[in-house]
């Protein structure tokens, strides 16, 4: 029944990207809510345990200029991306569709 919450009636938004904005929503204060009453450290500690070895040691082993190079890269990445890189259906309205960069 968790899952009622998510589901939009189908004839109200007809864009992919509006329901994925409301999933996101939904789940975040369906998070909140369960957190208000499940310990911290049920989900810290399992994830520490695979983030540590997996990616903190390893990632922070670079040197400081290629993570530097990578954080800008990624930033040009989601800059470039959000810009030229994806097609606008024809079903969304434009009043849905942010503004482009360009």
């Amino acid at each position: 029944m968790v899952c009622a919450c998510v589901i939009d009636p189908p004839y109200r938004f007809s864009c992919l990207s509006t329901r994925i904005v409301q999933s996101l929503f939904a789940w975040f204060f369906i998070g909140v809510i369960a957190f208000r009453y499940i310990p911290n450290s049920v989900i810290t500690r399992p994830v520490e345990s695979v983030w540590l070895p997996l990616v903190q040691r390893p990632f922070f082993g670079l040197n400081y200029r290629i993570r530097l190079a990578m954080g800008w890269l990624c930033l040009l990445a989601i800059i470039f991306g959000s810009a030229f890189g994806f097609k606008v259906p024809e079903v969304c309205k434009d009043f849905q569709i942010a503004c482009n960069l360009h």
